[in-house]
């Protein structure tokens, strides 16, 4: 029990973390600040606001959500943003930012009505579901947070970002297995994700799976050099 409250402290913080940070910050290696069981968590995010926001949505091909040749996915200290959107589509860019700043303020309640009204707004994007999958997870609601990523998920197969929340409720129910398979399935959609390497760690290390631990570990040591959590990951790749 202590373990899953200083895994929720140090998700909340990997949000807040994440969420300081604008999409086109150059990618950074995923962080948190404190040494101790790290649930990955990402909030899926919108490109900046650039133009007055659009009356009514442009027109989208929903598979284009998946990933942008010209924007892709990419890691900011302690989380990971999802430049999802086509260039120049800011229909709704202004109400993701806002949620995002309530959240980095702990309003989990204001981001989660400003998140549904979103889900109304754009009915067939994923990302409003990530956020209140987010919102979910630091409510200690994991139950409901699964369901939110994988309505996400169904809405776009390939959101690798609703695939490693999902992975992290999993985990932070005790369902160690399920979640290490989650984290992989992110990795298949999304084999630059660093934080889903390192959910995969630390989920084979709660099955005792050393060979697979130090794979995820090494490739997450790889990926993010000066991450926080290195220290301990360099531990499990030691360990015998």
């Amino acid at each position: 029990m202590r373990s899953a409250r200083l895994a929720l402290v140090l998700l909340l913080s990997t949000i807040s973390a994440a969420l300081a940070c604008s999409p086109p910050t150059p990618p950074a290696a995923p962080v948190a600040p404190v040494e101790i069981v790290s649930v990955p968590v990402a909030v899926s995010d919108a490109p900046a606001p650039r133009v007055a926001r659009a009356k009514a949505p442009p027109e989208r091909d929903p598979s284009s959500w998946a990933t942008d040749p010209k924007r892709t996915e990419g890691s900011v200290r302690g989380g990971t943003y999802h430049m999802s959107y086509e260039e120049g589509s800011t229909a709704y860019a202004d109400l993701y930012t806002e949620a995002r700043h309530l959240l980095d303020k702990d309003d989990r309640v204001a981001a989660r009505a400003l998140y549904r009204r979103l889900a109304k707004l754009e009915p067939e994007s994923p990302h409003p579901y990530v956020g209140l999958g987010t919102c979910a997870l630091g409510d200690h609601a994991y139950e409901e947070a699964k369901e939110l990523f994988k309505e996400g998920i169904q809405k776009d197969p390939r959101t690798s970002l609703a695939i490693l929340g999902l992975g992290s409720a999993l985990y932070l129910q005790g369902d160690h297995a399920a979640a290490a398979r989650t984290y992989e399935r992110a990795l298949e959609v999304n084999p630059q994700l660093a934080d889903a390497h390192w959910g995969a760690a630390i989920a084979h290390e709660a099955l005792g799976n050393g060979p697979r631990m130090r794979e995820h570990a090494q490739r997450f040591v790889d990926m993010a050099p000066t991450s926080h959590l290195v220290p301990r990951a360099l531990a499990m790749i030691n360990r015998r």
